[in-house]
């Protein structure tokens, strides 16, 4: 699911039918592929909570290994292709002197996500780690707060009511964007989009409770049909209300539907592939489809910026069309197997074992 996302925030950054005047229903619908953002979100949400809800604990050993696993599996590689984007940046003038460095500071911090200004500078489709790691670093509060308060639904109400009071009052200040717009808001920050989280989460919770996480149905593909039915819908939807928008999600029934009702079946999806075996799980258990979504994130990082760059000139020389789109799209997929493969996945292993082993030395 990771390789699906990551796949349709590609087909949204670099729409087939652009240039297609007689598909233009088609690419209004493609261009609603940054819902794959969402599916990251829902996963990640699942995820987390899967693991550490029944699990976690306020103890220095448990959180440090917590942080440990987290960064490991995001931050250094995010690090290294960002100090390659601005080497690049410095080279061509795109980034220099003190601005720069501090866009570079931004970046490397991951800080950049709380500014409209600076959202998309380095590798632009980077402000999403933001939102990732505030849910990273809140997931542990809202497991004590379910447990101690049962109070699962009202946490994401406060969060957003959280994000209002900060727009309301940094709106007024000229600062980078700092929670300047409500678009920002529900777009671009955790405090907008934690409703995709908490599906995730309640998912988890479904799972833990009928023990059905590793359980497969045969008999049944309802909910499959019925998740597929309602995220195509959700497509639809957004790539019909968008008015004078350049996307359904930028209007207000394009945030509901993306924030708030899509969430609900890419959960419905997940909850399918686990407990149906049905063609579109067996599909995505295959051998290949297991390793391009290992290696999804190094190609949701790649797929803009240097790399992208990098694989045009190399293919200059063809015509454009869907030839060398399909080419671009599968050069750009072994780059990242191949990224994953040599650096990712053994610096992944290196940093949980040495770091965890470090720690219980000094425990």
């Amino acid at each position: 699911m990771r390789a699906v996302a990551a796949f349709m925030v590609y087909l949204h950054h670099y729409n087939p039918f652009k240039e297609l005047p007689e598909f233009a229903f088609v690419y209004n619908f493609v261009n609603e592929f940054h819902v794959g953002v969402t599916v990251f979100f829902v996963l990640s949400g699942f995820l987390i909570g899967y693991r550490y809800i029944n699990t976690f604990s306020f103890t220095k050993t448990w959180f440090i290994k917590y942080v440990q696993n987290r960064v490991a599996r995001i931050y250094p590689v995010y690090a290294a292709l960002t100090i390659l984007t601005f080497v690049g940046g410095f080279y061509t003038g795109l980034y220099s002197g003190t601005s720069g460095f501090v866009t570079f500071l931004l970046n490397i911090t991951f800080l950049r996500g709380f500014f409209d200004s600076f959202k998309f500078t380095g590798i632009a489709q980077g402000w999403s780690l933001t939102v990732e790691e505030c849910f990273y670093f809140s997931a542990p509060v809202i497991f004590y707060l379910y447990y101690k308060y049962k109070s699962f639904y009202l946490q994401p109400v406060l969060i957003t009511i959280m994000g209002l009071g900060l727009v309301f009052v940094f709106h007024r200040f000229n600062c980078y964007g700092f929670f300047g717009t409500y678009k920002f808001l529900f777009l671009y920050t955790f405090l907008g989009r934690s409703i995709e989280f908490f599906v995730g989460i309640k998912l988890a919770l479904i799972l833990h409770k009928r023990k059905e996480a590793t359980a497969v149905n045969s008999s049944r593909s309802f909910t499959t049909l019925a998740a597929l039915v309602g995220i195509i819908s959700c497509l639809c939807a957004l790539a019909c209300v968008k008015g004078d928008y350049n996307f359904g999600v930028e209007t207000p029934i394009g945030i509901l539907i993306n924030n708030v009702v899509l969430p609900i079946f890419i959960a419905l999806l997940f909850y399918a592939v686990i407990t149906e075996n049905t063609v579109v799980a067996k599909i995505l258990r295959t051998d290949i489809a297991v390793l391009l979504g290992k290696s999804s994130y190094v190609f949701y990082l790649i797929h803009l910026g240097v790399f992208h760059f990098l694989v045009g000139t190399l293919l200059q020389n063809f015509n454009a069309g869907i030839f060398k789109y399909c080419v671009t799209f599968v050069l750009l997929n072994i780059i990242a197997i191949c990224i994953f493969k040599l650096f990712e996945e053994p610096l992944n292993k290196y940093l949980r074992g040495t770091v965890f082993s470090n720690t219980k030395q000094q425990a």
